[in-house]
């Protein structure tokens, strides 16, 4: 096997990759795949195996996380009075524009 056939095939082995399904309803549905070479005694690849599950939840999650993330950092970089955060030891981490 020359060089550039081995190191496609090691990207390839143990790939994992998420993809996103359009099911008849319209709903969209997330699998995360792990999908990984199966060689013979000799080393040749014979068959692709992978094991596939259903991490839409965890999207939508994320998601929310992201929006909720977005909504705080623009209300505290916009807000007309100083605010400031701080450790639970009271040290500073950050302060808005307006402090």
């Amino acid at each position: 096997m020359n060089k550039i056939n081995e190191s496609i095939i090691n990207i390839f082995n143990n790939l994992k990759n998420h993809i996103s399904i359009i099911l008849e309803d319209g709903k969209i549905i997330y699998i995360e795949q792990n999908n990984w070479f199966v060689k013979d005694e000799k080393g040749n690849i014979v068959a692709i195996e992978g094991i596939g599950r259903d991490i839409t939840e965890r999207k939508i999650l994320e998601e929310s996380l992201r929006e909720s993330e977005k909504k705080f950092r623009f209300l505290f970089e916009y807000a007309t009075i100083g605010i400031t955060l701080t450790d639970k030891n009271g040290e500073l981490l950050y302060c808005n524009p307006k402090w």
